[in-house]
């Protein structure tokens, strides 16, 4: 055997001398040997672990195979084999009584010490050997033959170590399953500490000292753990409990090796069930002490539930809520009558059967009697409901049941039975049935569907207000399963839902989705979901549902709002970097043009240049069409006159394939509108539509006068003229009608669209004042609806009615430039002065004035900038104006959305020139300025709400 007790090899016969236990397997050799050999042999490998002879210890009495018979015990370390390594030899001999010793010698160690593990005191070897000198002088002569037989072991021991070599290489085989055992034993290690982390019973495991070994979650709040309290004794501990025995408690288990059961109370009022049980490793050994504790607050309350329903029922028994009586086997004579309905009546009269009818209300004398005697007759249980006179003397509704008691022989000996007031229940039905009738007739009036479906999502009951939602009658519902109605992309999400309430009984959880109308189309219902508390065989779930779709499209219109301003102000802001660029491209390609115009290879290049700056300026009109950020001209006009003016030119180009028909209203409403731009409207729609008919079709252009638009509209009930653009061409799916005012959205082949066409359309319609609406279907054509309101006043002619005046572009005036834009402010002066004028240039409005007192001559015209740093451009009008009060002044600006610019523009009172510029726009705008009537340009061009232009403000440092 080694140091730690364990056995390394056994000889033949020694089993005779060991005691094998059923159970794990235990190799340690104080657990195998007899009891009476234990103390000594712990005594002799103590003495040997510090000697190099043999430790003997003789004749100690042992029971072997029913016979007791003396043992010796000799053992010797074998340092010559292994350090740790001792023989140990059992010799048997005959009894003699005298010659036996003690089977529990003086111990030199604690009786859990090791070999090596303790040193023996000399005063208590002294008092051993004293005591067995004379023994162990006597078998000196035996320690000397017990050598030669160690050397003949150890011979043994020496032919061995062939047969130890085979047994290391089983061992070898049996380490790789020890590997294989030891993954199993960290995955169930990795397990239990799960276990440990979800289990909620409240766990400590304390070591022989009551320190803390380790805790499960459920103990931190219980004993307010951290870690850092891992070591601490358990003393130490704050805990959440009214125990103050709790360490004493834990010590005595630890001490008695009993399990300690209690039941305590927290400081929060729940209750506790404390075990304290000894903590035992694989060996068997105590090495601390594991406490539980198993909140049994609900256990508690139940039980004194059960305690007071007990009390309760004892106290209906004695104070007679129910009439409990006894009647002979012939059921003819009352035998007892206690408590309940009837109890003042006993004493009246005698107790027979008839006297008990004469309480019986008239109409229920006869089935009672009757229901009476057949019981009787078959001997089977009784089991009525009548009406009998109260002690009140009004009559109530009672439940009378009774059963045979049967003797030895078969026959009836008595019967006992009980009458129940039941007046209230039978109140309480008439009540209840009232109400489901009300809760019936508020279903039936509800305006939110009511449905009832199973598990399945079969549908079980639905309310009449089906058919005014979905067109469907409650009969086509029944039985059928809702996943038939609802839009295949929906359903999983349903079906998730539908899954949750159930395994949540007390919860509910809110859906949206689309369920197919009678008509053909979608509505979206807001739903939300309850398991019903009693379904009966099969799990229900109550649902509540509403039509929620014209609030869906309010809100799909609204998020396309919100869409729509940020690209609008994406694009403002590009359009006016853009527009300075342009302008600079446009001035310098005309200063240009005249040098280059006998070079034919370079006049082309510079045509292609302005070619391309002019469908620059056209994209970034585009941009601020449908930013609603353009500078309009709105005037009151015939839009009749409009369609007319575009006949011809939307002939030209929808092709000959596309038939064109118009149905204009005769006496069509003013409308105050920008005619341009209206064109533009009409003409982006034109295009669209033939894009729609490849093969061919009809365009439908009508007018007509109406007062409001329908509600899915939004058109606000008055005055409107609706201008509807009808095509049938391929239409649209619902996918693209979402997305379709969207810029840059095309359904066009790559270099086949921009994509901005109907947001254009739509920033124009929004920009005038009107709604556009849109219906298509796949294969079913387009129809545009375009709301524009009404106003009074007389139309004006169409532009291409009026006659154009041929201005002069030339002159000789003085004209002060302000721009802060370098490029743009010397091209801009080139092009002045090649018309003929005189121009002071300044970067900002406070050089313009330097320029301006400097100046010995007169200044005509101040054109300037908006917006500049600092100075702005009505600022600096304002000033000089004030100076000189017959100064014209033309204003101009990339920006488009500012309120100051727009105001003006609208009432045609301030001379305004709209970046980019052709040369020839900027002479005809300059000589209109200098030519047109003075007007009180100051004062126009304040902010109507007293505020600083907020671009100007942006740019001021």
């Amino acid at each position: 055997m080694n140091s730690d007790y364990r056995v390394v090899h056994l000889s033949e016969g020694v089993g005779r001398y060991l005691r094998l236990s059923g159970g794990e397997a235990n190799w340690d050799v104080l657990h195998l040997v007899p009891q009476p050999l234990r103390w000594g042999l712990r005594w002799a490998l103590d003495c040997a672990a510090q000697t190099e002879g043999e430790i003997q210890v003789k004749r100690r009495l042992v029971d072997l195979e029913g016979a007791h018979r003396a043992v010796t015990l000799r053992v010797q370390r074998m340092p010559e084999l292994a350090p740790d390594l001792y023989l140990v030899a059992f010799e048997e001999a005959d009894l003699v009584p005298s010659a036996v010793l003690p089977s529990k010698p003086p111990l030199t160690s604690r009786p859990n010490a090791k070999p090596g593990g303790a040193q023996v005191q000399p005063h208590d070897l002294v008092k051993q050997y004293e005591a067995s000198v004379e023994e162990l002088k006597a078998s000196n002569e035996a320690l000397q033959a017990l050598n030669e037989e160690l050397r003949t072991t150890t011979d043994e021991v020496e032919a061995s170590r062939e047969e130890l070599q085979s047994i290391n290489e089983e061992l070898g085989a049996v380490n790789q399953g020890l590997k294989s055992t030891v993954a199993e034993l960290i995955q169930l290690n990795t397990d239990l500490q799960n276990f440990m982390a979800a289990t909620q019973i409240a766990t400590v495991f304390l070591d022989r000292e009551l320190r803390i070994v380790r805790y499960t979650p459920a103990a931190v709040a219980l004993f307010n753990l951290i870690p850092t309290d891992v070591g601490r004794p358990l003393s130490n501990l704050r805990y959440r409990l009214a125990y103050e025995s709790l360490a004493a408690d834990a010590e005595r288990t630890l001490e008695r090796l009993e399990p300690v059961e209690r039941e305590v109370p927290g400081d929060d009022g729940r209750w506790y069930l404390m075990r304290l049980l000894p903590y035992r490793n694989v060996d068997g050994c105590i090495c601390g002490v594991v406490l539980t504790f198993v909140d049994i607050t609900e256990r508690k309350a139940v039980e004194a539930a059960l305690r007071q329903s007990e009390e309760r029922y004892r106290a209906l028994v004695t104070a007679g809520a129910n009439a409990v009586w006894r009647m002979d086997g012939d059921g003819k004579e009352l035998l007892a009558l206690e408590g309940g309905i009837l109890r003042p009546h006993h004493a009246d009269h005698p107790p027979d059967r008839a006297w008990l009818l004469t309480y019986i209300h008239p109409e229920d004398r006869q089935s009672t009697l009757e229901a009476w005697l057949h019981a009787v007759a078959t001997r089977s249980i009784y089991d009525h409901v009548h009406r009998c006179l109260s002690a009140e003397g009004e009559y109530r509704h009672a439940h009378s049941r009774a059963v045979p008691l049967l003797d030895a022989g078969g026959h009836v000996r008595e019967w006992v039975g009980t009458t129940t007031d039941i007046d209230a229940l039978k109140h309480a039905e008439a009540e209840r049935h009232r109400r489901e009738e009300w809760f019936g007739s508020l279903i039936q009036n509800a305006s939110d569907l009511i449905t009832v479906i199973n598990g399945e999502g079969l549908v079980r009951f639905q309310s009449p207000s089906v058919e005014r939602t979905l067109g469907y009658g409650p009969e086509d519902l029944l039985g059928r399963s809702i996943f038939e109605f609802l839009h295949p992309e929906d359903a999983p999400r349903v079906r998730a839902a539908i899954r949750w309430v159930r395994s949540h009984s007390a919860a509910s959880m809110p859906v949206e989705c689309r369920f197919y109308h009678r008509k053909g189309d979608w509505r979206v219902l807001q739903a939300i979901g309850r398991k019903m508390p009693d379904g009966g065989s099969e799990s229900l779930l109550a649902i509540n549902s509403r039509d929620v779709t014209a609030r869906k499209q309010l809100e799909a219109q609204l998020h396309q709002a919100q869409k729509m301003e940020a690209f609008g102000q994406l694009a403002g802001g590009v359009a006016h970097d853009f527009n300075n660029l342009l302008s600079v491209i446009f001035g310098h390609a005309a200063l240009l043009a005249p040098a280059l115009a006998t070079k034919e290879s370079q006049a082309q290049s510079l045509a292609e240049i302005r070619g391309a700056a002019e469908r620059a300026a056209a994209l970034t009109r585009q941009l601020l069409a449908f930013s609603r950020q353009q500078v309009l001209e709105p005037k009151v006009v015939d839009l009749n006159a409009i369609l007319v003016e575009a006949k011809a030119m939307l002939r030209r180009l929808i092709g000959e394939d596309v038939r064109l028909v118009t149905q204009l209203e005769p006496r069509l409403r003013p409308v105050k509108v920008d005619p341009g731009q209206i064109a533009q409207v009409i003409v982006n729609l034109a295009v669209n539509a033939r894009d729609a008919m490849p093969r061919g079709g009809t365009l439908t252009l009508e007018t007509r006068n109406v007062d409001g638009g329908t509600p899915e509209t939004g058109v606000r009930p008055g005055r409107h003229v609706l201008l509807t653009v009808t095509d049938t061409g391929c239409g649209m799916s619902p996918e693209v009608q979402a997305r379709a005012f969207e810029p840059f959205f095309t359904t066009k082949g790559e270099g086949k669209g921009t994509g901005l066409g109907l947001a254009v359309v739509h920033g124009i319609i929004q920009q005038s004042g009107g709604r556009i609406w849109l219906e298509s279907r796949p294969g079913a054509g387009t129809r545009f609806q375009i709301y524009l309101p009404a106003v009074r006043g007389t139309a004006a002619r169409p532009s291409g009615c009026q006659e154009v005046a041929v201005l002069p572009v030339q002159g000789r005036e003085t004209i002060l430039l302000a721009e802060d834009e370098d490029a743009v402010r010397e091209v801009t002066a080139q092009l002045l002065e090649a018309f003929g004028y005189q121009v002071l240039k300044a970067s900002s409005g406070e050089e313009a004035l330097r320029l301006a007192d400097s100046q010995p001559g007169k200044i005509h015209l101040l054109m300037t900038d908006v917006v500049m740093p600092g100075m702005g451009g009505r600022e600096l009008a304002d000033l000089l104006r004030a100076r000189e009060p017959q100064l014209k002044v033309l204003f101009q600006s990339g920006y488009t959305d500012d309120a100051v610019v727009r105001y003006g523009v609208v009432h045609a009172e301030v001379a305004f020139l709209q970046k980019p510029f052709t040369p020839q726009a900027l002479a005809e705008k300059v000589r209109q300025a200098l030519d047109q009537p003075q007007a009180n340009v100051p004062g126009i061009m304040r902010d109507p709400g007293g505020g600083v232009c907020p671009h100007e403000a942006q740019k001021r440092p």
